[in-house]
């Protein structure tokens, strides 16, 4: 539901990081008048998701955007971290990357 082209999430299990993963991912997200969404089972006639938009298309985006859209991401990563839910976290958007814990392979895009 979110717009990043990639979060890698790194847990103790492969289901909490699966499930990490996508919220993280969903929270990679903004209000934008070109970004496209669509009723889930309009994309999947047979999608669990039913009614909810689903992202779709996603236009070249500014730096501000890709900022703001990466930051909410990442502090839902930061949340789910300082819970001990989730080791680390990359998060991808438009060749921008934002990193948090054991993931934060780069200064100046980690967290903390």
């Amino acid at each position: 539901m979110g717009i990043a082209d990639a979060v890698t999430v790194l847990a103790r299990t492969a289901a909490m990081a699966d499930a990490a993963a996508t919220m993280v991912a969903n929270a990679v997200n903004l209000d934008h008048p070109g970004i496209l969404r669509r009723p889930a089972r309009e994309v999947q006639c047979d999608s669990d998701l039913g009614d909810r938009l689903v992202t779709v298309a996603v236009p070249p985006l500014t730096q501000v955007d890709r900022a703001r859209a990466l930051d909410a991401g990442l502090r839902a990563a930061d949340v789910f971290r300082a819970r001990g839910l989730i080791e680390g976290a990359a998060l991808f958007l438009q060749g921008e990357i934002r990193t948090t814990g054991a993931l934060a392979l780069e200064k100046g895009n980690a967290s903390g």
